[in-house]
């Protein structure tokens, strides 16, 4: 499986979107900020009940434990489970909970 991403082949950014670009100065989390309530009001979705920093660190556990392409696939299958269960708080929390152990069981098992 290929490890990169061909920003070409994803299409280029909309006008008026949160994209950085090189000469962007802006903080990391600033960004990411922006881009969350982007992304949340193009999917048409209102508060989501979870921190981002919290799918972050799975994603970032993940990429380090499993391979980097592992991130994207484990959050969004965490989200996935979540909203099956319902989409609440307390389903978001299991999910990425089970999403943890599941990482830590891989890694024990390396």
């Amino acid at each position: 499986m290929d490890d990169t991403f061909d920003s070409d082949a994803a299409g280029s950014a909309s006008a008026g979107s949160t994209t950085a670009g090189p000469d962007d100065t802006r903080p990391t989390e600033e960004i990411l900020a922006a881009w969350w309530a982007e992304l949340c009001a193009a999917l048409g979705l209102g508060a989501v009940p979870i921190d981002p920093d919290a799918l972050l660190a799975l994603a970032g556990r993940a990429a380090h434990t499993v391979v980097r392409p592992a991130a994207p696939l484990t959050t969004f299958l965490a989200g996935y489970a979540a909203g099956l269960s319902g989409g609440s708080r307390d389903a978001l929390d299991a999910a990425l909970t089970t999403s943890h152990r599941a990482v830590d069981e891989r890694s024990h098992a390396s």
